[in-house]
């Protein structure tokens, strides 16, 4: 530990967010308790959201409270995950990872694109992983056009509804017969991930897979 990390460490001591330990963000024992889950069709997800109360913490943590070192922990689930499921789908082999975007006024608020870093963790954590044949890439093409409330208490058809056009491209993306990995922290209704998968498969996209921390 460097002398900047020593004093910070004294000054904002870390704690596990799950039961309290000192110096860890995430402690062994409460990592080890989380059962990682697979997904379905073409959606996976490492935990389940309703179930499991220590994910729901480390998610509104991280999205709300904005500690952003706890990506690091969420990346490498989410790493585990894809290199599981590159077993039965070999066409991840050579995906683009992109990341469900978030309004300009949210980002400017937050600071960060949670999904964004996300991406980013997941991306780098496969590509260390030096697998032969890995032809992967990053790819932050999407944009979010229209500014919406936060949908956390809308349900499904509101939320479609809300989120009708908000999905766009940026310009000069090349989207054509790409496979896609869409990545997004929580998978609800399923309602933004469907719209960025309209925008990306009208855009000429092989396919879209969606990679998610939880699912609720």
């Amino acid at each position: 530990m460097n002398i900047k990390n020593y004093i910070l460490e004294l000054l904002f001591p870390t704690y596990c967010i799950g039961c309290g330990k000192a110096k860890f963000l995430i402690c062994a024992d409460c990592l080890a308790g989380l059962k990682m889950s697979a997904g379905l069709g073409k959606i996976f997800y490492c935990f389940s959201y309703k179930n499991t109360p220590l994910v729901r913490k480390i998610i509104k943590q991280f999205k709300y409270k904005f500690n952003v070192d706890i990506a690091l922990v969420l990346g490498v689930a989410l790493k585990d995950l894809f290199l599981e499921a590159l077993k039965k789908n070999p066409e991840l082999y050579n995906a683009t990872i992109v990341p469900v975007p978030i309004h300009k006024k949210r980002l400017k608020y937050r600071g960060f694109n949670q999904a964004g870093i996300l991406a980013l963790s997941l991306y780098d954590g496969v590509k260390s992983e030096g697998r032969n044949g890995l032809n992967f890439a990053y790819m932050d093409c999407l944009i979010r056009q229209k500014f919406e409330e936060v949908q956390a208490n809308l349900g499904r058809d509101e939320r479609i509804k809300n989120l009708r056009g908000a999905i766009g491209l940026k310009k000069g993306a090349n989207i054509c017969g790409r496979v896609f990995v869409l990545v997004d922290d929580v998978y609800t209704t399923g309602a933004t991930t469907g719209e960025c998968k309209k925008v990306l498969v009208g855009a000429g996209a092989k396919k879209v897979f969606v990679f998610c921390v939880a699912k609720s």
